[in-house]
């Protein structure tokens, strides 16, 4: 009797992955809503490029997972409380954030205001940690809270002191006006930041918020460059010229310490 031979399997033909489509479709609608604070399924759509109805079955998954929320009275899509828990996380483990809390700390109990430690992402600048006063009336960013890298003194404090051919693309770019107060003229920005960089701190005299008032240092990485800075902020009331000139080198210690701090560790 003839034994019959049984084929040896072979391998099945890969199919698209549909699952890491999902994911990255799923991520895409993530990016979007941190540009965008709300859009509808309709926008999300022509964002992503995708049917409405692929769209739709990603942002339930994410609704699901608390990373979108889905307002009842416009039927448009925000970021979900879900993201604050990511967010935490991360700013929790950042490297300059351990090196320089506790310096963070110490600069609020001797200056009595708002303490924030800025990190460079890109063209912004992100709050990444600050410690508010305890005066009714103060000025203290929300973690997470992002400004383009001419305005105001810790963003200023960290393009400044940038490697001089990112300095000449950032002046490139049509610069966002804030306030009356914002430097948006190129040139004249390229000399302010010649200035900063003369003095070792950056100040901002109401170029975010009027009637605020900021001082800053950078924090260099191990290349020489800003990669975030330390700064105090308060009204202008309080941050008066001759506040800021006694504020200035305490920051500039500080920032140089966490520097260190940070080398040291790598």
């Amino acid at each position: 009797m003839r034994r019959r031979r049984i084929p040896a399997p072979t391998a099945r033909k890969s199919a698209p992955d549909y699952s890491l489509q999902s994911l990255e479709r799923g991520i895409d609608i993530l990016y979007a809503l941190a540009e965008h604070p709300a859009l509808s399924v309709e926008e999300l759509s022509r964002v992503l490029r995708c049917p409405k109805s692929t769209t739709y079955r990603s942002l339930g998954i994410l609704r699901r997972k608390e990373l979108v929320d889905r307002d009842p009275a416009t039927a448009r899509y925000r970021l979900g409380l879900g993201i604050l828990r990511v967010e935490r996380a991360v700013l929790r483990n950042l490297p300059v954030r351990t090196a320089a809390l506790p310096l963070v700390r110490e600069l609020a109990a001797r200056s009595g205001e708002t303490v924030v430690l800025t990190l460079r992402r890109g063209d912004f600048g992100v709050a990444v940690e600050s410690i508010e006063s305890s005066e009714p009336v103060r000025v203290a960013p929300a973690p997470g809270e992002s400004m383009p890298l001419h305005c105001g003194a810790p963003m200023k404090a960290i393009l400044a002191f940038s490697p001089e051919a990112d300095i000449r693309q950032y002046l490139g770019r049509k610069l966002q006006r804030l306030t009356p107060r914002t430097i948006c003229d190129s040139q004249k920005l390229k000399r302010h930041l010649a200035e900063i960089r003369a003095k070792g701190y950056a100040e901002s005299w109401e170029e975010v918020y009027v009637g605020a008032v900021g001082v800053a240092a950078p924090i260099l990485g191990f290349e020489g460059f800003a990669i975030a800075s330390l700064a105090v902020s308060g009204p202008i009331q309080r941050m008066t010229p001759q506040r800021v000139a006694t504020l200035a080198p305490m920051l500039m210690d500080a920032a140089k310490d966490v520097s260190r701090r940070l080398q040291l560790s790598r």
